[in-house]
């Protein structure tokens, strides 16, 4: 679909047709003569004006012609007579504005006379040639005119009309549009205007009509000599200029014409009656014009040219004193005998002068009095040697007393040779010369700091890639100082190959990350002179321009060998130190192993004999030798936590359990020892305990156990009190406190300070007295911290003892686990399940069979691994109790070959049964496919437990408990297991040399 035509494309170029038809019609009007030439041309002017105001030419050349066709044909002029004459004006403006184009350019270029000149050359003379000289030759053939008298007729008007109307269009139409669009309001236009000054114009004004009508219409035109006068309006036309610009000069000048244009008009009798003869007379008044406007048109660009250099030279003036007043700078000028006649603010500003008191004064006024001789001996050299600068130095006393150093640049100005004065610029340097004097100060500082340090500072540039080091890098790595690297690139050829790609991905990571405030270090070898490599490590940080952007890396260089060498004797250290903890390890878990194994023998046949029928000697016998081995075994239970604390081996469990009942069991354990004493043992329980808890149950049954036996054993007489409080605690937990107080013995300030120490106790008597090894208190801090919590005492001297144990436990919540509360089922003891006993040690033998028996339970035994496996496959039990330390074949590899049976032996209770105790051991047995773990020496109920749980069945244990069997009563064993015993019991005695 074809765009709409925009109506201004319509609108413009008929009201430019229908404006260019009026002029026309109003200068054919004005012909006067028989060759029918007007005595000025309106339309050409007003199209050149508006071709030269950037109006589309070609709407401009078509709205003309058909505006002069249509007035001619309308005179009644012949239609190929109007078309000539139609094309003849489109040739002119189209001729006009190509030569205006190239050679003046569009716009106002009335400005400058050298513009003024070329626009009259174009528009007064060279167009209006070639218009007239097309125009009298078609005049000449269409009408029969003598071709002469056309040609210099239409020449003069042709020209009039561009050097009057076309200067007035192009000045005017843009103000008058500016007011129109309201861009430039009229009030604004007017400033300036006093009404004296409106009076003028309007005076001026009227002088130049009345002069330009009067004179045309009073003038006699047969005589020549009467039309001088008329040229009386130009000095009027060139008041205007000079008074009121370029635009007033414009207005006068169409004023003029216009009046004399009305002059002729009503001039009786018409002009060619005047001149019946010779018709050149009708030029005369339009040379007046031309004349007139000539003179206007280039005084007025004079005048604006002038106007503009004035304007020029004041801005220039007015940038000058901008620079100068604003300078910090001072700046003066002197005369020849060096008397100031300028100064500018800067300079009054250092002097401590003022400006106004400055002038006339000799400039060397302010010299202080130590300097004037020598500074004034300069300038007179200086001048008298022609030198065309002066630099000096000087220090210059203000008027209130203070000095300030200065520099003062000065040169002289010429008159061809003569020096006429001198200017130049003084500048404050007394803040230079202290920053510099800083300067020195801290770079000698810095020398002293490279020279005094042991690291070697450098710095690199990043858009050169140039690096600089301290000369201590020379030192460092063993070369000459004149071949130290002096690029990147250098640097990093002595970087050890392997260390390179780690160094460039951390700088490009550090460049790459935002330029961390802290830098970044970097650890490397570097190559020395011998060839040898050294470890070396930097620290840097990049240094940023005002954009952000890193220019420079800044660091130091550190010879790090020593540290390394430390580093690896210390990693060979820790490495032995490890290996040591090791086998000490290995040491205690043999040892363990070995204690444990006889000392089951010892506590288990022990107990069984209390069990028997004995006589009170006997029974105290054998009380302390169970006393003895239980005594050992705590010992070396404690030895072991305190190894496995320092190798910080030891492992919390975290299970719900009931605090309350850790605590009710503590007491219980040590009740009967605080009866026998006679004293009093109570437990105060706060309210609202939560009832279950989350921690490791064993580690603290062993710190109350610890307590609480030890307040009972250090206390003759009175009582002991345990407690139990839970506490708000920060994250929601609860804080339990223990307390455990007593009336005992006490301890003073000295006790109190070795009283957690590893072997001390509060005094070397009490060692003596009480017994103990000093380990308990110590185990019971490390484990009370490893749990989070803390132990406190409190004590004075025969006053007693109060021990607080604080811990956060967190509390449960859901149901209770299994194996946090486990069901106690109570009731008949079941007994009759076969069960195999796989023991290599004859006394452990005998003592797991004696304690079995007494459960009802069917035991076979075998010897080793290899024996347990053949037994399982071919027989049928309930239960496997296995030895795990044996010959040829161990017990785990035992229970893996049992698992790997198949079927449902392959799922039969296997319970580890061992003196093995370390940390980790039950993970291990479980992990190799056992059910569950009885340690050596062997508790029996603890014992009868496991098989209970394992076999899914109630309690094991004997119907009347694990206590002393009434004299005269012995344990219920079957004939089998009996002769079982017995035949052990014999082999014990072969080995031992006493078999009869």
């Amino acid at each position: 679909m074809p765009k709409p035509i925009a109506t201004d494309r319509i609108v413009q170029p008929i009201a430019f047709g229908f404006l260019y038809f009026a002029l026309a019609a109003i200068s054919i009007e004005l012909s006067r003569g028989s060759n029918g030439v007007a005595a000025i041309w309106l339309p050409n002017a007003m199209a050149m004006g508006f071709v030269m105001l950037r109006s589309p030419r070609l709407m401009q050349l078509s709205a003309l012609g058909l505006g002069v066709l249509l007035a001619d044909i309308f005179e009644g002029n012949p239609a190929p007579l109007s078309a000539g004459l139609a094309l003849v004006s489109i040739v002119e403006i189209a001729l006009g504005a190509w030569l205006i184009q190239h050679w003046l350019g569009s716009g106002d270029r009335f400005g400058r006379v050298q513009d003024a000149v070329r626009f009259i050359v174009i528009a007064g003379l060279i167009v209006p040639v070639v218009g007239a000289g097309l125009g009298a030759l078609i005049v000449h053939l269409g009408l029969d005119v003598p071709f002469p008298a056309v040609l210099v007729g239409w020449f003069f008007t042709s020209a009039i009309g561009y050097i009057v109307l076309t200067p007035l269009l192009v000045l005017w139409w843009p103000l008058g549009r500016a007011i129109v669009n309201r861009k430039l309001r009229t009030n604004r236009w007017l400033e300036g205007w006093t009404r004296l000054r409106m009076a003028e114009a309007g005076l001026l004004g009227l002088a130049l009509g009345l002069s330009g009508f009067w004179l045309f219409r009073m003038v006699d035109w047969a005589e020549v000599a009467e039309l001088l006068p008329t040229f009386l309006a130009t000095p009027l036309v060139l008041w205007a200029v000079m008074r009121f610009g370029r635009h007033g000069g414009s207005l006068a000048i169409t004023v003029v014409i216009t009046a004399a244009v009305a002059g002729l008009l009503a001039h009786q009798p018409p002009v060619d009656d005047a001149f019946p003869i010779d018709a050149g007379a009708l030029l005369l008044p339009p040379l007046m014009m031309g004349v007139t406007a000539l003179s206007g048109l280039l005084l007025g660009a004079a005048l604006e040219e002038q106007n503009a250099m004035r304007r020029a030279l004041e801005r220039s003036e007015g940038h000058f004193r901008t620079l100068a007043e604003g300078t910090p700078v001072g700046i003066y000028r002197t005369d020849a005998a060096g008397r100031c006649v300028y100064v500018n603010e800067g300079w009054a500003a250092i002097t401590g002068r003022d400006v106004r008191s400055a002038m006339g004064e000799d400039w060397s006024a302010g010299l202080h009095p130590d300097d004037r001789r020598r500074v004034i001996a300069n300038w007179y050299q200086a001048a008298r040697d022609g030198m065309l600068d002066y630099d000096e130095e000087y220090r210059w006393q203000r008027p209130d007393g203070t000095v300030r150093l200065v520099r003062d640049s000065a040169h002289p100005i010429k008159e061809g040779e003569k020096t006429v004065g001198y200017v130049g610029t003084v500048i404050d340097i007394t803040e230079e010369r202290t920053v510099r004097a800083e300067l020195e100060e801290s770079r000698q500082r810095f020398d002293l700091a490279l020279r005094g340090t042991s690291d070697a500072i450098w710095d690199w540039h990043l858009p050169t890639g140039r690096l600089w080091f301290a000369p201590r890098l020379a030192e460092m790595i063993g070369c000459d100082p004149a071949r130290l690297p002096q690029t990147i690139e250098a640097f990093e050829d002595l970087v050890h190959p392997d260390d390179r790609p780690g160094r460039v991905a951390l700088l490009a990571e550090y460049l790459a990350g935002g330029f961390n405030a802290r830098g970044y270090t970097v650890e490397y070898r570097l190559r020395r002179g011998d060839g040898s490599y050294h470890w070396m490590r930097t620290r840097a940080r990049a240094v940023l321009d005002r954009a952000g952007r890193p220019f420079r890396i800044a660091g130091a260089l550190m010879d790090i060998e020593p540290e390394k060498r430390r580093e690896a004797e210390l990693k060979e250290a820790m490495v032995a130190a490890e290996q040591a903890n090791a086998a000490k390890s290995e040491f205690l878990a043999v040892m363990s192993h070995e204690i444990r194994t006889p000392m089951n023998g010892v506590l288990g046949m022990t107990s069984l004999l209390l069990e028997t029928e004995l006589t009170e000697e006997q029974r105290r016998h054998a009380e302390v030798i169970r006393r003895s081995g239980q005594s050992l075994m705590a010992l070396l239970n404690d030895i072991l936590d305190l190894s496995k604390l320092e190798a910080g081996r030891l492992e919390l469990e975290a299970i719900e359990f009931a605090p309350a009942e850790i605590l009710r069991d503590a007491v219980d354990l040590h009740a009967e020892t605080a009866r026998a004493k006679g004293l009093a043992l109570e437990v105060d329980l706060a309210p609202d305990l939560p009832a279950r808890v989350t921690g490791d149950p064993a580690r603290l049954r062993q710190i109350l156990l610890n307590l609480i036996g030890n307040a009972v054993k250090f206390t003759e007489r009175g009582e002991v009190r345990v407690t139990m409080a839970a506490l708000p605690a920060r994250g929601g937990g609860v804080r339990f406190r223990f307390g455990v107080a007593d009336t005992g013995i006490g301890m003073d300030r000295a006790q109190l300070d070795r009283l957690f120490r590893k072997f001390t106790q509060g005094e070397s008597s009490m060692a003596r007295r009480f017994g103990g090894t000093g380990l308990g208190l110590a185990i019971c801090r490390q484990l009370a911290e490893l749990m989070g919590g803390s132990i406190a005492v409190e004590s004075r001297l025969g006053e007693g003892s109060r021990f607080t144990l604080d811990l956060p436990l967190q509390p449960a919540e859901g149901p209770v686990s299994a194996e946090a509360a486990p069901t106690q089922r109570r009731g008949a003891p079941v007994a009759g399940a076969s069960l195999l006993l796989v023991e290599d040690n004859a006394v452990n033998q005998a003592l797991a069979l004696a304690l079995l028996a007494r459960s009802g339970h069917r035991v076979d035994t075998v010897g080793s691994g290899a024996e347990a496996v053949a037994a399982v496959r071919d027989g049928a039990y309930d239960l496997v109790l296995m030895d795990v330390q044996m010959p040829v074949m161990d017990g785990i590899e035992a229970t893996q070959r049992i698992r790997a049976l198949g079927g449902p032996k392959s799922r039969i209770p296997i319970v580890a049964m061992t003196a093995n105790a370390m940390k980790g051991d039950r993970e291990r047995f479980i992990a190799a496919g056992m059910n569950d773990y009885v340690s050596k020496p062997i508790d029996p109920a603890l014992l009868y437990a496991v098989i209970a749980r394992c076999l899914d069945r109630e309690s094991a244990m004997p119907a009347d408990g694990p206590g002393k069997a009434q004299a005269g009563e012995v344990p219920a064993i079957d004939p089998e297991q009996s002769a079982a015993l017995e035949g052990l019991m014999t082999d014990l005695d072969r080995r031992d040399g006493t078999a009869g």
